[in-house]
């Protein structure tokens, strides 16, 4: 079931992109954690969206840090040198949900940080000295 999942997200963008990234890694963890432990419960926090150069769905970044802390390079392939740069990957929390129902068999809740610490953080968790609040 999960592998169909993957399949139908390649096949409905296949006309915006010829290049689909797959969470594969994720979908080998969820199989192997609801092997050993099948009624664990995931909280999963992540970026969902990263303004890229790299083409198709779901592209990295692909960014080296430059000598100065405000400096960086961006390359539009991630088809670089084996430790180059670092390649960060957006989470599709979407996709990500659907695996986890096909493969635990169980819905899942997909929540924005705010609306997830509103429900369940402290305010005075993420206060700054400046009583600046990020989560607000």
């Amino acid at each position: 079931m999960a592998n169909y999942i993957v399949s139908r997200m390649v096949k409905k963008n296949m006309g915006i992109s010829k290049d689909v990234f797959l969470p594969t890694y994720m979908l080998r963890f969820m199989k192997r954690v609801n092997q050993n432990m099948p009624n664990c419960h995931f909280v999963i926090s992540d970026f969902d969206h990263l303004i890229t150069s790299v083409p198709g769905i779901n592209a990295p970044i692909v960014s080296r840090k430059g000598f100065k802390s405000q400096e960086k390079k961006d390359f539009d392939t991630y088809l670089i040198e084996r430790g180059e740069a670092d390649i960060f990957f957006p989470v599709n929390f979407q996709l990500l949900a659907e695996m986890h129902k096909a493969i635990l068999g169980k819905e899942a809740k997909v929540v924005k940080s705010y609306d997830f610490m509103s429900e369940f953080g402290f305010e005075t968790w993420a206060q700054t000295r400046s009583n600046f609040n990020p989560i607000r």
